[in-house]
């Protein structure tokens, strides 16, 4: 029960523009536009969407202003979003690219539990060139076993 009061706490941020979550889905270049879009009113988004096939797939995008970088704002919400795509959504794997030259961004992945799959050369263009992306994943076995022994602590 505390756990819902929680994820409330997170929605009624949202909702004052302090960070967006959405579990309903926007792709990677949605999900730019509307930061765009929401400029100075919102802090970050993080969001997680599920493939049109059916496949049990998803992937998860994020975006935070860097002043709010370090103070464990992106764990806690990803968190969030990530336990609602894996306990209410059933995803089996939730995949995330991160720019191999994005250190935090990377390093935030890994630590919710990503497994860091390969380098997608060429993948994502920015400032006018393109820039190589590593590509992480997390599969719900991999989500259940790191949360039980979480909880066991």
């Amino acid at each position: 029960m505390k756990q819902r009061g929680h994820r409330r706490q997170w929605w009624a941020g949202a909702a004052c523009g302090a960070l967006i979550l959405s579990a309903a889905g926007c792709s990677s270049s949605q999900m730019g536009k509307i930061a765009e879009q929401i400029g100075a009113t919102a802090q970050g988004v993080i969001t997680a969407g599920t493939a049109p096939d059916a496949t049990g797939q998803g992937e998860l995008g994020f975006v935070m202003a860097s002043r709010l970088w370090g103070r464990g704002l992106f764990p806690e919400a990803a968190r969030l979003v990530l336990d609602f795509a894996f306990r209410v959504v059933k995803v089996h794997r939730i995949e995330a690219r991160s720019a191999v030259d994005n250190a935090r961004g990377n390093a935030a992945l890994q630590k919710l539990g990503a497994s860091r799959e390969g380098r997608l050369r060429a993948a994502f263009l920015r400032d006018d060139h393109y820039v190589d992306q590593y590509l992480w994943s997390i599969l719900d076995t991999d989500w259940w076993a790191d949360n039980a022994q979480q909880s066991d602590r």
